[in-house]
């Protein structure tokens, strides 16, 4: 029997896994149980942490394992377009997420983030509302609540980030980015030390995803 079909009766069903914040063990359980769904959204949960922590080369990694899935080609782009920024090519990025057409959801979506990019935080706070009117999931509803997280505190509406940040936390525990938007909420406010402390927190549990302790080892070493 194949090794991974195994691990995946070891472990339980993907969908469980997925629910209980088990990404690693759900992603290889929805393998075994030929489950291409399960695994795309388990893919995308660990892009979304590579393209927010900045960790291109496991971006584009992730992007070339998606593109075996097929999906809609405004995904594709909205991707490559973000790999673009976190490749320190802002103002490209910006202008290729303009271009992209899809859903109302993605649509909204990438103009926000466009205009995140250039530092046009109002705007891209006022698109990210409107891709969460567009949501049709949860999942999406909660990436544009992260985006408008992050795009208030480019902004300094740092009290309602932060007030954002903890619903976020408290709605969906098993995610790990709103601890992230918590920790840069606080620091931004001159609360340094809560801040750290969180980052701290999150790079020493055994819990958290290796992307996301890498990205708050290097938030901590802007903040040291």
């Amino acid at each position: 029997m194949n090794l991974i079909l195994i691990a995946a009766l070891l472990m339980g069903s993907g969908q469980d896994l997925e629910i209980a914040g088990d990404l690693m063990e759900a992603g290889i359980a929805y393998t075994g149980e030929a489950d291409a769904a399960g695994q795309v959204r388990i893919l995308c949960e660990y892009l979304e942490e590579s393209l927010y922590a900045g960790c291109s080369d496991h971006a584009l990694q992730l992007i070339l394992h998606l593109e075996m899935f097929q999906l809609p080609q405004e995904h594709y782009d909205m991707w490559y377009a973000r790999l673009a920024w976190s490749c320190g090519l802002a103002e490209y990025a910006s202008a290729q997420l303009e271009l992209v057409n899809g859903s109302p959801w993605i649509t909204s979506r990438c103009r926000g983030l466009a205009c995140l990019y250039r530092g046009n935080s109002a705007d891209a706070a006022g698109f990210f509302l409107s891709s969460f009117e567009y949501a049709e999931s949860v999942r999406q509803e909660y990436y544009s609540l992260l985006d408008l997280g992050f795009a208030l505190v480019q902004q300094g509406e740092l009290t309602e980030s932060e007030e954002l940040a903890l619903y976020l936390s408290t709605r969906y525990p098993e995610r790990e980015l709103p601890v992230i938007l918590l920790a840069l909420s606080k620091s931004s406010q001159g609360r340094y030390g809560e801040g750290m402390s969180i980052l701290q927190t999150l790079y020493s549990s055994s819990n958290a995803s290796g992307i996301m302790r890498r990205y708050s080892r290097s938030l901590l070493r802007e903040m040291e």
